[in-house]
């Protein structure tokens, strides 16, 4: 899964990754989480800067308490304890403080079986900000399924124990795991034709009775 550390003098620029696989130094800067019994395993990097280092949790490592530490070649730069657990959900969104409108696709099948996608949010340059694109569920031979991104759900024990509610409605969870790119997962919902016209709603998920950060859509 994908964590993120804050501190400050993490870095003295700012970059990205751009590859896949992705680098396990970047800015000149690694990231070695180690476990209790001294595992040492080093974390492949995204994203790096002054005050913020995301960074993929090592494969393998047991749950538990882990040490990070973000080091410039030998030089220890920062180091901080995390806790590990098979399961840390987390749904991203458009503002990136968990909050709001989600990072989140439509998939549209019609009844010949012709598939679209379509965007729940567009940027307003006018407002400053990303404001909803309702959710059009007025055919009635239509089936809408939304698309979460998120992190942290692949190593859930079953599907059954990954829960929905569009407007405090239970929705059908069809899927939760790997999304492709690395430390990304998602989660697919099925939308009821019943929520027409609903307009904002609160889309929740759970897993393993755990409530996921809660975010919103339109539905027209």
């Amino acid at each position: 899964m994908i964590a993120a550390g804050f501190s400050q003098g993490l870095s003295q620029t700012t970059d990205f990754a751009t590859t896949v696989p992705l680098p396990t130094t970047l800015a000149d800067r690694s990231v070695v989480v180690t476990n209790a019994v001294g595992t040492e395993k080093n974390a492949e990097i995204i994203f790096v800067s002054p005050t913020q280092i995301n960074y993929i949790i090592p494969p393998g490592l047991p749950p538990g308490q882990a040490f990070v530490k973000v080091r410039e070649g030998d030089r220890l730069v920062r180091a901080g304890v995390i806790d590990i657990k098979r399961t840390a959900p987390g749904l991203f969104t458009l503002t990136a403080d968990g909050a709001g409108l989600p990072a989140a696709f439509v998939l549209r099948i019609k009844s010949d079986r012709t598939q679209s996608y379509e965007l729940i949010a567009s940027f307003d340059p006018d407002q400053g900000k990303f404001v909803p694109i309702p959710i059009d569920l007025d055919s009635e031979t239509d089936m809408v399924f939304l698309g979460l991104l998120g992190t942290g759900f692949r190593n859930r024990s079953s599907l059954d124990v990954v829960t929905a509610k569009i407007g405090g409605m239970p929705v059908e969870v069809l899927y939760a795991g790997m999304q492709g790119f690395p430390g990304v997962d998602q989660v697919n919902l099925r939308i009821p034709r019943d929520m027409m016209r609903r307009g904002e709603v609160d889309v929740e998920v759970a897993v393993e009775g755990r409530a996921v950060n809660l975010v919103k859509v339109v539905i027209k």
